[in-house]
């Protein structure tokens, strides 16, 4: 048989591949082992959207490609990990959307004052039936959520 007629196939396979690019790391974020927790509950096989410090202008101007990357990874059914740093008033919000490797959907949420003081913090999680992705303003929202304890990961 000729190999050429395999050709549209193996096109078709490489155009749902997930951009694998270098995106920013999660490294020592927040506290309380917060992107080890996010690590262990996306699983290996994760795809790394990265993590965004939206403080920083250079990093909120390459968001877009990791809000992209979640989004395909979830059109796909892939679990993914997507991070973002805020600062809405005067803590550091810290949030990541991930499917979880057993296809949980989650939104978890740090918010910890500058000092990074363990004791000035509030953690909280939250298990969605699916995501909603805006693509005007690049967020990702949960759907049909509910708090789930931190230690239930």
């Amino acid at each position: 048989m000729k190999s050429w007629l395999y050709l549209p196939f193996i096109l078709s396979l490489s155009s749902c591949q997930i951009n694998k690019k270098n995106f920013p790391a999660w490294g020592s974020i927040g506290d309380i082992g917060f992107a080890m927790n996010i690590n262990q509950l996306a699983g290996d096989h994760a795809v790394d959207c990265g993590f965004f410090d939206l403080k920083s202008k250079a990093e909120t101007s390459n968001y877009a490609e990791g809000y992209h990357c979640a989004e395909g990874a979830y059109k796909q059914g892939l679990p993914f990990k997507l991070g973002t740093l805020t600062v809405p008033i005067d803590s550091y919000f810290y949030q990541a959307h991930l499917e979880s490797a057993d296809g949980k959907y989650l939104e978890v949420n740090f918010d910890i004052y500058p000092d990074m003081n363990a004791n000035h913090h509030i953690l909280w999680t939250r298990s969605c039936e699916k995501f909603q992705f805006n693509t005007t303003q690049k967020q990702i929202i949960g759907v049909n959520c509910e708090k789930v304890s931190e230690y239930s990961w």
